[in-house]
Formats: structure tokens, sequence, C-alpha cells
């Protein structure tokens, strides 16, 4: 595809010469920095927020906030999805994080102090897998304990009675089971 100027006849030189034509580069080498720092900068930032939400739920999970009426309930509810629900906050924080490395958010001071938020965020929901594990043998074990020897009720003869009466209505009987 070529392309003119709109105004190259203007420009012509002093012998009325006209410049000639020029093709666009489909790709240029050179790279833009403003434009890599500044997204670069932006996905730095973006993550070091996505890095503090997790953390946030992370650390309520350990220390829920007891005193403030107002984060009471919110600390109930992300304590408890938190902890029941740990390897997959593990999953998406990893898969965010390969995200916002693979969009230059790293390579900034937020980005990293973001990672390092990150990296103790999974610290302690590791902390969080592992204790829910020990609880899975506790729990094991407390069932086996149980053993079902029947009771004295459970052993008792049932009789089975038909016909039974709920109410009358009328002179009919109402309920009646056959």
């Amino acid at each position: 595809m070529l392309v003119l100027d709109r105004g190259d006849r203007d420009h012509a030189g002093p012998t009325g010469s006209v410049p000639q034509p020029t093709t666009p580069r489909r790709w240029d080498r050179t790279i833009d920095r403003s434009a890599a720092t500044s997204d670069s900068g932006l996905m730095g930032w973006i993550y070091l927020a996505v890095s503090i939400n997790g953390a946030a739920y992370t650390l309520t999970a350990f220390r829920p906030p007891k005193r403030s009426r107002v984060l009471y309930g919110w600390s109930f509810f992300a304590s408890w999805v938190t902890i029941e629900l740990a390897p997959f906050h593990l999953l998406w924080q990893v898969i965010a994080t390969a995200l916002f490395a693979s969009r230059g958010g790293l390579r900034t001071r937020p980005g990293k102090i973001g990672l390092a938020v990150t990296l103790a965020s999974w610290a302690g929901l590791a902390v969080s897998i592992r204790r829910s594990y020990g609880a899975r043998h506790e729990i094991r074990d407390a069932l086996r304990e149980l053993s079902h020897e029947p009771t004295e009720r459970e052993l008792a003869p049932v009789r089975v009675r038909r016909n039974i009466v709920f109410g009358r209505a009328g002179g009919r009987l109402v309920g009646e089971l056959a």
C-alpha cells in the first residue's frame, strides 16, 4: 500500500520534483520504552493491590478482627472461605502472579513489593492447608473409634398398626391408613 501526504505538491523541491511515496513499515523493531514502562508500572500497581487483597484474606484466616463491629461479618466469611478453600486461593494467586509476570508487572518496584506480599500469603496458605490435612486425620481417627452398637430402642420390637384414625369429620373417618 502506498501512502502519500496530502501536502506533497506544496512541498516540492526547487526542481519541482515531488518526493517519492513511502510504504509503511509493518514491523518496527524499535521498542517504545515509555509505553512499555507505563503499562508495566500500571500492572505493578494493580498486582500490588491484588496481592494485598489476597494477603488480607490469608491474614484474616489466622487473626480475624474481633473488636470492630464493622468488619466482624466480613472477617467471619472471609476467614471461613479462605480456610475451607485454601488450595483454591493458592491456585488463583499462582495464576494471577503468572499473568502479571507475563505482562511485566513484576519489573517495577510496586510489582516486586506485591510479589513479596504474595509469597508471604502463600506461606500462610500453605500452613492453613497443612493444618486442614492434619484435621482430616483427626476426624478419621475419631470416626474409627465410633462403633455402631444397636441401642435398646433399636432392638425393641416394633408393632405395626393399620387403620389409624386421625380424626372424624361429619361422621366419616379422616386420614385412615390402610
